[in-house]
């Protein structure tokens, strides 16, 4: 049995055209019997998705004789007319066939044509067309107010833009477009230019990327923010939580072009409650004696506790400015202590009564949580015990115990009293007392 030489090469020829109907010239054709190799007629094409390069394979005739068609495949860059990364074309009866490929992205790619079980390998490098698109951004740095715009100009080459008339492009993660949106699609016009501009109401650096076609491009712009563009300014040291007294904050803006479009600011607290006893207020911006925009929220609480109250002022939908303080509040103590006995009058067999002590401020309402300590001194004797005591102060300001007397031998009047501490300073706050009589 004969063996049979199968001879082929393959030729790759290079011609940039960018239309695909075109029948490219070859430049070299170095097909040799015996051999299976690529010839490039150049090393260097663009990545611009319209300049292809045409693949010929010439095979020898006894391959031709046995194999009527080539599997050509490319990686890790580059396509096939077909929009693919591996094509099969037939093998004409001239003994060659065509592939054409071109590139979106630039690097180098590795061409491998098959026939049979016979492969051979070569590359070319796509380089970059940097004149295709072109993106600047004036100024590169902007202020996140949502007033204060960066232009973007897209540059499309001439023979892009003989083939699309817009681009589309996206910014990420900060920023909008002047339609209030992250992407965009513009048209380019005659001068082979796309014009648009972009905000933010965040500060960061925002991605643009323009993409025309196949081909994308990026840069970036910055939006900063005054670190003084909103201050909160809340009152100093600590509020009684009362569920009265009313903690003033300010707002301060000290960007005047946020006039411009925004009217109105929103206030949210975590703790307590504004003047509407809701947890959210907004009110409108209006101008302070120094000239600078100034609003003002009144918040209380009756715990004691630390309220983060937030300002924001809204543009679109979206938070142009946002700003922070903490207001705390503390113990709200009683100015009147009431002890009321449910009986004044005990005997030997009476010898308990419920008591109550209302715990009373003006104004507001004592904060509940603190407590009353209870004694009930007679000619500096005790005469009996209390069923609680310390004992807690409700919502509503009271405290209950049940005093019961013990020295059943003790006849007269026993003075019942109710004080209150300061929690911080161990003081004494106030005193109630009342006087019941034993029989």
């Amino acid at each position: 049995m004969k063996k049979i030489l199968f001879i082929c090469s393959l030729l790759v020829i290079f011609s940039a055209c960018n239309d695909k109907l075109n029948q490219p010239d070859l430049i070299n054709n170095s097909f040799k019997p015996g051999m299976m190799v690529f010839t490039l007629g150049t090393n260097n094409t663009l990545a611009d998705s319209l300049t292809y390069v045409t693949v010929k394979l010439s095979v020898d005739p006894t391959v031709y004789a046995k194999y009527k068609q080539v599997t050509f495949t490319i990686s890790p860059v580059g396509k096939f007319s077909n929009d693919s990364s591996a094509i099969t074309v037939p093998i004409t009866v001239n003994d060659t066939a065509y592939a054409r490929v071109f590139s979106s992205q630039w690097g180098r790619a590795y061409i491998t044509a098959m026939v049979g079980n016979l492969t051979t390998i070569d590359s070319i490098t796509f380089q970059p067309n940097n004149d295709s698109l072109k993106m600047t951004v004036t100024p590169p740095g902007t202020t996140a107010d949502s007033l204060s715009y960066a232009n973007v100009t897209l540059k499309v080459g001439a023979s892009l833009y003989a083939k699309y008339k817009q681009a589309a492009f996206s910014i990420s993660p900060v920023g909008r477009f002047n339609n209030d949106s992250t992407k965009i699609i513009v048209p380019i016009g005659t001068d082979s230019m796309a014009h648009l501009s972009v905000f933010s109401n965040i500060s960061g650096t925002g991605i643009i990327t323009a993409t025309v076609g196949n081909l994308t491009c990026s840069d970036s712009v910055v939006f900063n923010v005054p670190s003084n563009a909103l201050v909160l300014n809340g009152p100093p040291g600590l509020l009684p939580a009362d569920n009265s007294t009313y903690a003033t904050v300010n707002a301060l803006i000290s960007n005047l072009n946020l006039l411009q479009k925004m009217t109105t600011i929103t206030f949210t607290t975590n703790k307590g409650t504004f003047a509407n006893n809701l947890t959210t207020y907004t009110t409108n911006i209006s101008s302070s004696s120094g000239g600078n925009p100034i609003a003002m929220v009144y918040l209380k609480d009756n715990k004691v506790e630390s309220a983060v109250v937030t300002a924001t002022i809204p543009v679109s939908g979206a938070i142009a400015y946002s700003s922070q303080t903490t207001v705390n509040f503390s113990t709200a103590y009683p100015t009147i202590i009431s002890i009321i006995p449910t009986k004044d009058i005990l005997n030997d067999t009476a010898t308990s009564t419920a008591i109550t002590a209302k715990l009373l401020r003006t104004p507001g309402y004592v904060t509940s949580g603190q407590v009353i300590y209870f004694s009930d001194t007679t000619l500096g004797i005790s005469r009996g015990i209390f069923s609680n005591n310390p004992a807690s102060v409700i919502d509503t300001g009271i405290a209950l115990t049940t005093y019961t007397i013990t020295d059943t031998s003790y006849h007269g009047n026993i003075t019942i009293t109710g004080k209150v501490y300061n929690t911080l300073t161990g003081g004494l706050v106030d005193t109630g007392m009342n006087i019941i009589h034993k029989q």
